[in-house]
């Protein structure tokens, strides 16, 4: 699978909602989109965006696709009119049986065995 996420900055962070909503009709209506979701910050911090979407998608030609649906050009026509800047990240999904998600230094492979846990 792949994930597609952006981070949004609005010019007027008062017309979240109204971005939000543009962003998560998309749902159901492209093909390939297996999973959206919209999230607005919770916290004002000085370098936060306002919005992020996660999109993913059955494979990285989904997500092609998707660039030129017109579902998406309509949304992203609105997001455009009302965002500041955007930064974007894609990655693959990796749901390897032997994957795990550990944050403590000393899971890291390579890791000083000196840090402790």
């Amino acid at each position: 699978m792949h994930v597609h996420v952006v981070m949004v900055t609005l010019k007027d962070p008062a017309d979240a909602d109204r971005c939000a909503e543009a962003m998560a009709s998309m749902a159901g209506r492209i093909p390939g989109l297996v999973a959206l979701d919209v999230r607005r910050n919770e916290l004002a911090e000085p370098n936060a965006c306002d919005l992020a979407l996660t999109t993913t998608w059955q494979d990285v030609d989904a997500y092609i696709a998707y660039k030129t649906d017109p579902v998406h050009l309509d949304v992203a026509a609105v997001v455009r009119s009302l965002m500041a800047s955007a930064t974007t990240l894609d990655h693959t999904l990796d749901h390897r049986p032997d994957h795990t998600l550990d944050h403590r230094p000393d899971a890291i492979d390579g890791a000083d065995d000196r840090v402790a846990p």
